[in-house]
């Protein structure tokens, strides 16, 4: 239990190389875990994102982001645990990584297959896919299980044919969540 509705268990702070440190390290005298993300090859701190943003300067005020004031990857960064970046899922072709995989990352960057180029030479089950289901069924509780299906039953196909690979399922709610275990387990 806390003492305080300002208090928690862990405080997350994603693309920590944004966030100033003595903005974010007082965090850590209510709160028991602080997890710091982020990628020291990406930008670091600046002023450039402070116009109308998070650190956006009250009327009147000047915002100045002095040399001094590091942001909380830098600070942590040598001090804490931290662990290399293993993948990268955002590009739409892995053209657009390998630049910065091969020089930044020294090629220990895992990037998934591109599906439009070179889909080619993959073997039909590998990569990613987009899987458009129309008319979806809704449950009373919110769950779409249109999709709970089409996910279980691969579920089944890719455990079938590769019993020794572990397939790992993420959605957006617990409701959602919820459907599918229930489905593998019902069918299982």
């Amino acid at each position: 239990a806390h003492d305080s509705l300002n208090s928690f268990d862990a405080v997350i702070c994603d693309e920590s190389s944004q966030f100033p440190a003595t903005s974010v390290f007082p965090l850590l005298a209510a709160n028991r875990q602080l997890i710091i993300f982020g990628d020291p090859m990406q930008l670091d701190l600046t002023s450039l994102f402070t116009r109308g943003g998070i650190y956006a300067a009250g009327e009147g005020e000047n915002f100045d982001l002095s040399e001094s004031d590091k942001s909380v990857l830098h600070v942590a960064q040598g001090k804490l645990p931290g662990c290399q970046l293993q993948f990268h899922y955002r590009s739409k072709t892995e053209h657009l990584i390998a630049v910065s995989n091969k020089f930044c990352y020294e090629g220990l960057l895992n990037v998934a297959p591109d599906y439009y180029f070179g889909r080619e030479n993959l073997p039909d089950d590998l990569g990613l896919e987009l899987v458009e289901l129309s008319d979806p069924e809704i449950s009373q509780y919110g769950a779409n299980l249109s999709e709970v299906k089409t996910i279980v039953d691969r579920v089944i196909d890719v455990r079938r044919r590769y019993p020794n690979k572990v397939v790992g399922i993420i959605t957006f709610n617990d409701t959602q969540q919820t459907a599918i275990t229930d489905e593998i387990d019902k069918r299982i």
